[in-house]
Parts: structure tokens; sequence; C-alpha cells
């Protein structure tokens, strides 16, 4: 039972603190956790220990927010807790981004594996670490046995002087793409 609510969390919830007082705390709850987040948070809580977490929380108006939560239970003399404590801050704008980064993410690699033209990224050593499925299409090599592979193997023994210094230059920043 909610027996105190402050200004941000009315603000937050956009309930009135007389909407919360005597209410059971999910009113806010949304149906973005499975009922295994919360049977841990009570196991933790219930036993006298602090737990910490992320909730998705739903508003009055139905819109969902984000809170960093902490709740510290308020043991009596037994050691069994009386009351809870919930310390939250709202990361809303946080989770916000993040998903605008996963969704970003999703989509440049569905441009990336649908493209004709082969992308790759290598590490320092000039090692495969990333290769489109165009890879396969053009040079008739599986991307999993390329991975990890020197990228100047591919290339005819005449040619890997000059691809290596084109390397070099690319290592060193003195130019950022090629054309050859």
């Amino acid at each position: 039972t909610i027996l105190y609510a402050n200004d941000k969390f009315c603000e937050i919830s956009g309930y009135s603190r007389a909407e919360l007082l005597g209410k059971n705390h999910r009113i806010v709850k949304s149906t973005l956790h499975p009922p295994a987040v919360f049977a841990a948070m009570w196991e933790t809580i219930s036993s006298g220990r602090t737990w910490h977490g992320e909730i998705c929380n739903r508003a009055k108006d139905g819109s969902l927010y984000w809170v960093s939560a902490s709740i510290v239970p308020t043991c009596d003399a037994n050691g069994l807790p009386i009351r809870y404590i919930a310390i939250r801050t709202d990361i809303s704008e946080r989770k916000r981004m993040e998903a605008q980064i996963v969704e970003s993410e999703r989509r440049f690699r569905s441009v990336v594996e649908n493209l004709k033209e082969v992308i790759f990224r290598t590490d320092g050593e000039g090692c495969w670490t990333y290769l489109n499925p165009a890879w396969r299409d053009i040079t008739g090599y599986a991307m999993e046995e390329s991975l990890g592979q020197s990228s100047m193997k591919i290339i005819p023994p005449a040619d890997r002087q000059h691809a290596a210094a084109q390397f070099a230059r690319l290592m060193s920043r003195e130019s950022e793409f090629l054309r050859e």
C-alpha cells in the first residue's frame, strides 16, 4: 500500500497524491515485465534485502515510463520487513534513446545485409571481422570460413604489396576510403 508519494512520483505517474495514497503500487504496473521479475523482487525485499532494478510503469494516461529503482525494506526487531521505501530515478529518456539506437542498428543491418556490394570490416591486422552476404555471392567464399582470416589472402600475390600500402593508409587515417 502506498503511504507516501512525493511530487515527482505524482508528476511522472500523472496521478494526484490523493489518487495514490492507500492504493496498491500495482496502480502503475505495466504489463511489460513477466511475473518472474516481480516474484524475484518480492523474494528479495521480503527477506529484508534491498532490491535494485529497472522497471517500466504505466502512467494514468496510459503512457509508459521507466525508473531505476531501489526498494529498501525497513525491518522490525525480528528482522521482518514492516514497510518499504522505494527510491526511483526517471530513466525514460535513456530507455527511449536505447530503443532508438537498437532500431537504428536494425535498419542499418537490414540495408547492409541486402546490398549487392561487399561491405566489410577488418581489425588492425587486416583480418576480416565482418562481411555482408554479398561476400559469398561475389567471391564464392563462405563468410564463416573467411571471418578471422587475413584480407590479403584473396588478393593476387602480384597486387598484395599495393593493397598492403593502401590498407596502411587507411589505418593511419591518411585516407578514409579506397577507390581501387
